[in-house]
């Protein structure tokens, strides 16, 4: 009987053992699947300062094309030669 109990209590403290790693993995999951959103708005993030980059390369390659045009009402003949 006592080989029983012994036993049984070594079963119990497995158990709770498992509960316990469990638990811990839970909230490692948890934790990580946080980071995953952050990771996921942050992409988010990168992307719109990637498409508002885009735009203003293109609106300052438009300005410079203005800016030639402009400038080629002043062009001098080359005093070179």
């Amino acid at each position: 009987m006592q080989q029983l109990r012994v036993a049984a209590g070594d079963v119990a403290r497995e158990v709770n053992n498992m509960a316990s790693a469990l638990h811990e993995q839970a909230h490692s999951s948890s934790a990580i699947a946080g980071h995953i959103v952050q990771i996921g708005e942050i992409a988010q993030q990168n992307e719109l300062s990637a498409q508002q980059s885009a735009e203003l390369a293109h609106q300052l390659a438009a300005m410079a094309d203005d800016m030639l045009q402009s400038i080629a009402f002043f062009d001098m003949p080359d005093s070179h030669g």
